[in-house]
């Protein structure tokens, strides 16, 4: 689980945004988290909380809000009681106020002013805005919400102070102008500015700045300005060369190396000329495709044939932990060594990466579509230098965008079978045209993932054990891999991440759809989602085929879903209840869309298909 503290309260778990509603919950949760590690007793924290508005029954109430969190964030391992109250077990890691609090420690203890800037610069970005924001006024947490204000405002002191050693003049003026406009009186402000724009030769404009400052002071608290900055202005006027910015080496950053290949590619020789092709004509190119068939591995092995060539500027972004707009530009510019302001505006964040890079590709987008549209958008319009290689599980639709679908692995998933095989089990024991091997990766819809925590498998069960299995595929696949992340951690996580990106309609229709074992077309889309009009019924059908759900053959104006998705669609049906309601849709729809005279024997044949609660068909069929 991580809390971000440092703007609205914000809680992942398991890599899922989990909304916490209420503000006194939010509160207690605050309260844990600031004081992750720590026992926090039950009578502090109500103070802390509630504090001089307790009702009688706040015991009660706070007991009921922890359970809340621990179940709806999945937190029991993670909120445990000790007498005599709470503790949060969370890594320093999880929060980001621990993290900003080491990293300004650790910029405090380096002599080295680069190394300093940069731990500042990432520390500010893990502001969001106001600190506490949703939870602020509640006693202690008020407290800490002006501790956190006053910390965010030193480290922008001591940044800016870093930047000016560094020779950042030019950049800091008008954020250091934005910044004398909300602190007035600020003189250390006003103090930079001077001195910023008299090292990009406007010594007017900083004397202007000075004597700005002096009327105000003077109209509104009666004092001058204090010895600091009235010396600054008489070394302005002298020309004194101790202002002259010290010399300091030029530091380049590098860009975000692309990951390391883990072993040959196998198959996908058609799609990466496609893909390389694509990325020739078009600026921006997407590779589509439902979870684990293989988008990531494609799109680093091509950015790894880019850095062949010695003028290549490649970075590569991973944005599947990004929750949020800020997170995926934050990503971006870490990815390509821009730090500053550039870092936080959309368009000078675009203007550096059309002179840094060549190749900018950003994996995993389907959770953050708008914002990473917008930041495409931003790149492409601020110069012709660079292109972008997306992938994600939707389209971004973005002007000028070429799509690749990704597809199954088709003949080549037999040979990737056999190789993980040997690899899991350390002995080369099958051939790729094993008949068992050929129809297992069928079963597998030559999903890439699939096959992978498949053969990992063959470490306990033989082959035709695991084949026997399949049907239960969602469970059996659920072994996991180290290093895959949570979205790819098994098979149903991988289906899962694009589920809970469906908005309801769409959610209910994709469960319905689990009913169908082989293809359909609109009228039956239509006939088991018989609550929605026709254009719903197709805006959804739409979104699930854009969101790689679904499969929709244009030649015969039919769809189907991959066997791996329909088991993962048909168990949400069942959990949902409404099974058998479905079941009794596609009966009628069958009743009348098949001719009279077949139309019982069509309709046993499909519904021996489609239906798989096999006790439910005598007394359909009797109906």
């Amino acid at each position: 689980m991580r809390v971000r503290l440092l703007g609205s309260l914000d809680v992942t778990a398991g890599g899922v945004p989990r909304p916490v509603p209420g503000t006194r919950r939010k509160a207690v949760l605050a309260v844990l988290a600031l004081r992750a590690g720590e026992i926090v007793s039950r009578d502090w924290l109500i103070d802390a909380v509630w504090a001089d508005r307790a009702p009688a029954t706040v015991a009660n109430s706070l007991q009921r809000h922890v359970s809340y969190l621990r179940d709806v964030l999945d937190a029991r391992s993670a909120i445990v009681s000790r007498a005599p109250g709470y503790v949060l077990q969370l890594p320093d890691e999880a929060t980001d106020v621990r993290v900003a609090e080491r990293l300004i420690r650790h910029s405090g203890q380096t002599t080295d002013r680069a190394q300093a800037a940069a731990q500042l610069r990432t520390a500010l970005s893990l502001w969001r805005g106001e600190a506490l924001a949703d939870v602020r006024g509640h006693g202690w947490l008020e407290e800490q919400a002006q501790r956190l204000d006053q910390l965010r405002h030193g480290v922008v002191r001591e940044l800016i102070e870093a930047r000016l050693t560094l020779g950042e003049h030019a950049h800091l003026v008008p954020e250091l102008q934005h910044l004398a406009q909300q602190h007035p009186s600020d003189e250390d402000i006003h103090r930079q500015l001077m001195l910023a724009l008299h090292r990009t030769g406007r010594q007017a404009e900083a004397l202007a700045t000075f004597e700005r400052l002096r009327a105000m002071l003077s109209a509104d608290l009666g004092i001058d300005p204090g010895a600091a900055i009235r010396e600054l202005r008489t070394a302005i006027l002298r020309h004194d060369p101790s202002l002259d910015p010290p010399p300091t080496p030029v530091t380049v950053v590098s860009p975000r190396s692309v990951p390391a290949s883990r072993g040959a590619l196998i198959g996908r020789v058609d799609d990466l000329k496609s893909v390389g092709r694509l990325l020739r004509h078009h600026r921006l190119v997407t590779i589509s495709g439902p979870g684990g068939v293989g988008k990531s591995t494609l799109a680093a092995e091509l950015a790894r044939d880019r850095l062949d060539d010695p003028e290549a500027r490649v970075s590569f972004v991973e944005l599947d932990s990004a929750r949020h707009r800020a997170d995926a530009m934050r990503a971006v510019a870490e990815a390509a060594g821009v730090h500053g302001a550039g870092a936080a505006d959309l368009a000078e964040l675009a203007a550096i990466l059309s002179t840094r890079l060549t190749l900018l590709v950003l994996d995993n987008c389907e959770h953050l579509l708008d914002a990473c549209a917008e930041l495409v958008d931003a790149i492409l319009d601020a110069g012709p230098g660079v292109r972008v290689l997306a992938t994600s599980r939707e389209a971004l639709g973005v002007d000028g965008e070429g799509v690749h679908p990704l597809g199954s692995l088709g003949r080549d998933a037999a040979p990737l079978f056999v190789a993980r095989a040997t690899a899991a089990t350390g002995r080369a024991v099958l051939e790729a045209s094993d008949p068992d091997v050929v129809e297992l990766c069928e079963r597998l819809d030559g999903l890439p993932l699939a096959i992978e925590l498949a053969a990992a498998q063959l470490r306990h069960l033989t082959l035709r054990e695991l084949t026997a299995r399949l049907d239960d595929r969602l469970r059996i696949l659920a072994a996991g891999r180290p290093r895959a992340g949570h979205r790819h951690a098994t098979l149903a996580t991988a289906i899962e991440w694009s589920y809970q990106l469906l908005d309801d309609v769409s959610r209910t229709l994709f469960e319905r759809l689990g009913v169908f074992l082989e293809g359909f077309d609109l009228s039956a889309v239509r006939a088991v989602g018989a609550e929605l009009d026709e254009v719903t019924a197709t805006n959804a059908i739409g979104d699930l085929v854009a969101k790689s759900l679904v499969v929709h053959d244009p030649g015969i104006r039919r769809y189907r879903l991959l066997e791996t998705i329909r088991l993962f669609a048909r168990e949400r049906l069942v959990d949902s209840g409404r099974c058998a309601e479905t079941t009794e849709r596609l009966w009628r729809h069958l009743a009348t869309a098949v001719p009279r005279s077949n139309t019982h024997r069509s309709a046993v044949r499909v519904l021996h298909q489609v239906v798989v609660p096999v006790t439910e068909l005598p007394d359909l069929v009797t109906k």
